[in-house]
């Protein structure tokens, strides 16, 4: 069975995913990472909840975790980890290093990845 991996957990997009994983039984398993600790209380036995700031830890320590997690088995990847910044270009780079380094670290430990999921798009604030 496929496995999940959720970057992102905890946001709006994170948690709808989240929500939506486990009310399927598509899949045997799904690691979710966050920056913070699980912001949900999730029963499902399937789920692992993995805490790292993506930004501070180089992407061999984000790898180490993910295999501690299992994530060997990981087939499929959503990334909706996301930084807001008023600056566009900072805006821009923190968002391209939070995206670079998830996928470096899938990309290293996840053999068996078969989609890697990116939503794309920002917040406009008037």
């Amino acid at each position: 069975m496929p496995v999940a991996l959720i970057f992102g957990a905890n946001g709006i997009s994170g948690t709808a995913m989240l929500e939506t994983l486990t009310e399927s039984q598509t899949f045997s398993k799904f690691i979710a990472i966050s920056r913070r600790p699980p912001q949900l209380d999730h029963t499902d036995s399937r789920l692992t909840f993995v805490s790292i700031d993506i930004l501070k830890s180089s992407i061999s320590e984000i790898a180490q975790k993910l295999r501690e997690a299992g994530g060997e088995a990981v087939t499929h990847a959503f990334h909706y980890a996301y930084i807001e910044k008023k600056d566009e270009k900072e805006l821009d780079d923190v968002n391209r290093e939070l995206l670079e380094k998830s996928l470096e670290a899938t990309v290293q430990v996840a053999k068996g990845l078969e989609v890697f999921l990116l939503q794309t798009g920002y917040k406009v604030i008037d």
